[in-house]
C-alpha cells in the first residue's frame, strides 16, 4: 500500500472515530440526562482523535525517510559495484597508465611485505588481488554520491583510487588521487 494512501486511510479513521464516537454516540436523541458531561467527553474523543491523526502523519513521514534511504542505499550498492567493475577492467590498459595501474604497482612496490601476507596470504600478491581488497571509503560529511573512493584497508595508505558519476550515475572517470 502506498504511503499516501496510507495517509488518507488514517485521517479518515480519525475523522470517523471522531463522527462515531463525538458526535453520534453521545447525542442520542430523546436522552438528556448526562448532558453535562457531553463537553467532557467531547473533549477527550477529540484529544483522541488528535493523537491518532499525529501518529498518521508521523508515521507518514517517517515511511518516506526510510524509503529515501532505501533508494539511496541501493543506488550508492549499484554505484559501487559499477566502480569496481570499472576499476577491475581498467587496469592494466594503455590509457590506464597513471590511475588504477599505478596505484597497483606502485603499493606493491611500497607495503611492506607483512601487510600483504596478513591480507592476501602472499608477499607479493597478484594485481587482481590488491583490486579485490580496495574498500569502500566513505565520509560522513560528504554526502555526495558523485565520486566514490576506494582505498587499501587499515590506512596504509593516503591514496585512492576515485570514481566520478554524472548526474545520470554513469561513469564518467576512473583516477588515482591522494
Amino acid at each position: 500500500m502506498s504511503r499516501n494512501v496510507k495517509l488518507w486511510l488514517g485521517l479518515v479513521s480519525a475523522a470517523g472515530f471522531y463522527y462515531f464516537f463525538g458526535v453520534l454516540l453521545i447525542s442520542p436523541p430523546g436522552n438528556q440526562s448526562y448532558l453535562s458531561i457531553v463537553p467532557a467527553i467531547r473533549f477527550v474523543v477529540g484529544a483522541i482523535t488528535l493523537v491518532l491523526i499525529v501518529l498518521t502523519v508521523r508515521e507518514y513521514l517517517r515511511s518516506g525517510r526510510e524509503g529515501e534511504h532505501s533508494s539511496d542505499d541501493k543506488e550508492l550498492s549499484r554505484r559501487e559495484v559499477a566502480a569496481r567493475e570499472a576499476i577491475a577492467a581498467i587496469h592494466g590498459t594503455a590509457g590506464d597508465e597513471f590511475g588504477v595501474t599505478l596505484f597497483v604497482s606502485h603499493h606493491l612496490d611500497e607495503v611492506d611485505a607483512a601487510y600483504w601476507r596478513k591480507h592476501t596470504g602472499s608477499d607479493k600478491p597478484e594485481p587482481r588481488q590488491v583490486l579485490d581488497m580496495l574498500e569502500l571509503r566513505t565520509d560522513p560529511a560528504e554526502q555526495s554520491m558523485d565520486m566514490l573512493d576506494f582505498t587499501l584497508p587499515e590506512n596504509v595508505t593516503d591514496y585512492v583510487v576515485c570514481v566520478e558519476f554524472d548526474k545520470s550515475g554513469n561513469i564518467v572517470r576512473v583516477a588515482m588521487e591522494s
